[in-house]
């Protein structure tokens, strides 16, 4: 699921860029704040 959302992201840059800087926007400060998802920030 991790990485068909991050190919997405990838995928979806050029097209929807300002969309998925506030979907990494959101993911990052959502995985800040639990430690399980700590390796999955960037």
């Amino acid at each position: 699921l991790m990485l068909l959302l991050y190919i997405r992201y990838i995928a979806g840059c050029r097209k929807y860029g300002s969309y998925a800087q506030v979907i990494h926007r959101l993911y990052t400060s959502y995985a800040q704040s639990t430690s399980n998802n700590i390796y999955y920030v960037k």
